[in-house]
């Protein structure tokens, strides 16, 4: 079973933007597909509840008393963002 979390992080020069985090195993290496996750997210919920950007976490922070610690997670970085470019399939994409 994974895990998920999200908060918004005001960004320099971009503004405030609603920041998802994935648990997934970073040590493994595999990235996590950003576009994959916005699109089941998309099928879920409004757009605008839809993250702008998907950071992969090896584990969610807690508190003391095991409550998500929103606080503690890390605000995205440049090489911190899980985001794949994928090129067009079709030449209609």
């Amino acid at each position: 079973m994974s895990a998920a979390a999200a908060r918004v992080v005001e960004i320099p020069g971009r503004g405030e933007q609603l920041i998802g985090y994935l648990v997934h195993d970073v040590e493994a290496g595999e990235p996590v597909d950003a576009a994959e996750v916005r699109r089941i997210a998309g099928r879920s919920v409004p757009a605008y509840m839809v993250p702008d950007q998907i950071v992969g976490i090896g584990a969610l922070p807690l508190t003391a008393n095991g409550k998500l610690d929103r606080n503690a997670l890390p605000i995205p970085e440049t090489g911190a963002v899980v985001d794949e470019v994928v090129a067009p399939a079709t030449p209609e994409e």
